[in-house]
């Protein structure tokens, strides 16, 4: 049902129907001659749509910075590390490897839902990171053995042509 909705919209969707009740009730209070009662009830309306608004935006805020990440990190860090796979680790220059802002930390902290994807984005970054090392690792090991191979056979080629 809200599907196509923003967080702000959805928030003022859920509230409506109750600050719809409060402002009828103050209305009808109103018109019947019951100040005190319209005067309360058009307050709780004010109070509830001005409570919904502030804790709507800092619940906006999380979620832009959580999707900002998360849209970072599919378009531009996981693309990096594995386009820079074939690329040798190097110690003096590793913006090469794609490494730059490595421990940015979470883009949202806390226990609940939006901390814990944070934190689950943060986690899929790094082990990407990880398994790009060990690719790194067996792909440098794998080649090494092969250069010894090569060598050996050569040595041996060497010493039949030397006999």
């Amino acid at each position: 049902m809200f599907d196509n909705l923003t967080m702000r919209n959805k928030l003022l969707a859920v509230i409506a129907v109750p600050v719809t009740v409060l402002v009828i009730m103050a209305l009808w209070s109103a018109s019947t001659g019951e100040l005190p009662l319209a005067a309360l009830a058009g307050a709780g309306a004010v109070i509830t749509v001005v409570l919904t608004l502030i804790c709507g935006q800092g619940l906006n805020r999380r979620m832009a910075a959580v999707s900002a990440r998360a849209g970072d990190l599919a378009a531009v860090r996981l693309p990096t590390i594995l386009a820079n796979l074939d690329q040798p680790a190097r110690p003096d220059r590793p913006d090469k490897r794609g490494d730059e802002g490595v421990d940015r930390g979470p883009a949202v902290s806390g226990q609940d839902e939006l901390g814990q994807l944070a934190t689950l984005l943060d986690s899929i970054e790094s082990d990407a990171r990880s398994r790009v090392d060990q690719e790194r690792a067996t792909i440098s090991h794998n080649l090494g053995g092969l250069v010894k191979n090569l060598a050996r056979r050569n040595q041996s080629l060497l010493d039949r042509q030397i006999e």
